[in-house]
Formats: structure tokens, C-alpha cells, sequence
């Protein structure tokens, strides 16, 4: 019984391993084939969106874009009050985390933040960082939720193939290929 738990903890491991490192690697490249900046940036967007199930990933998708439409609005506002410095960033920070503990959206307050903290990098709020910072942030969450699926499906049936062959070359149903 310790073996078949064992195995089936580790099979859960080596598939959230996978689904992590798949989800990364699109999101990285799709955000690097369309040259956008900070690109690396999408595959971590992704790696923190994956959840256990799809409906649960699903549900905190929908809570970050609701809290990335408000740190949009609430960076806006800090920026063209304050500049595009630090002070600026912290009232930022400020508000937004606690609109974030408010709201139940706790869980977006870093991810969102560094997106608006690349504004403060690049010089300021210009449309093109907007759509650049927009982008990063629906690939990275879209690649999560698009690559799960097909990577749960091809690793799960492959795991069960070669999980049923090495039982039946244990049970002596099967022999061994050399």
C-alpha cells in the first residue's frame, strides 16, 4: 500500500513539475515571439496561476483581472499625481494591497505589482507599456490555463501505459524487451 501511495504522490509531483515548466515555457515564448519587454515575466505570471483543478484556476484568473483593472486605474492616478518615482509606487503599493485584502484578492497583490512596477522602470504610464504590461499579464494566464489540460492528458496516459507495462512484467504476464 506505502509503494502504490508513494508512486502516486510522486507521479502527482513529477505532472505539477511539468505543467509548471510547460506552462513557463509558452507563455516565455509566445511573449518573446512578439517581442514584448520583460518576457520571462509571462512564464512567471503562469507558474503562479497554476491551481489544483481547472475550475479553481479559472476563478483566481477572473480575481487578478478584476485586480489588474484596478491597479491600472489606481497607478494612473499615483503616476500622474506623484511622478513616476518611488514615492509614487509606494502610495501605490499602499492602496492597492489594501484594495487587494479588502476584496479577497490577496493572492494577485505581488504579481500584479510587479507588472506596475516595470512603469516605474521604463519611465512612466505610456499606452505602449500599458498594452506591453497587458499582454504579459493575459499570456501568462491564459498559457496556464490552455497548457494544463494538454499536459495533464499526454503525461497522465503515458504515466498509466508504462505504470500497467512495468505490472505486468512484474506479475510475469509480460516479457521483457531487451
Amino acid at each position: 500500500m506505502w509503494k502504490r501511495t508513494h508512486n502516486d504522490r510522486t507521479r502527482g509531483l513529477l505532472l505539477t513539475g511539468l505543467k509548471a515548466a510547460g506552462s513557463a515555457a509558452v507563455a516565455i515564448a509566445v511573449a518573446s515571439a512578439i517581442h514584448l519587454q520583460f518576457s520571462a515575466t509571462a512564464g512567471i505570471i503562469a507558474i503562479l496561476s497554476l491551481m489544483g483543478t481547472k475550475r479553481e484556476t479559472m476563478k483566481v484568473a477572473l480575481g487578478r483581472l478584476m485586480a489588474y483593472g484596478s491597479a491600472l486605474l489606481i497607478a494612473f492616478a499615483c503616476f500622474s499625481l506623484f511622478g513616476d518615482g518611488l514615492l509614487a509606487f509606494g502610495i501605490y503599493l499602499f492602496v492597492f494591497a489594501s484594495l487587494c485584502y479588502a476584496c479577497s484578492w490577496g493572492y494577485a497583490t505581488a504579481m500584479i505589482s510587479v507588472l506596475i512596477s516595470h512603469f516605474m522602470g521604463t519611465g512612466g504610464m505610456t499606452w505602449t507599456q500599458v498594452g506591453n504590461e497587458s499582454l504579459l499579464f493575459l499570456i501568462g494566464t491564459t498559457s496556464c490555463t490552455r497548457t494544463k489540460g494538454v499536459w495533464t492528458h499526454c503525461f497522465v496516459r503515458r504515466m498509466s501505459r508504462c505504470g500497467r507495462r512495468c505490472v505486468r512484467l512484474r506479475k510475469g504476464r509480460m516479457r521483457a524487451t531487451p
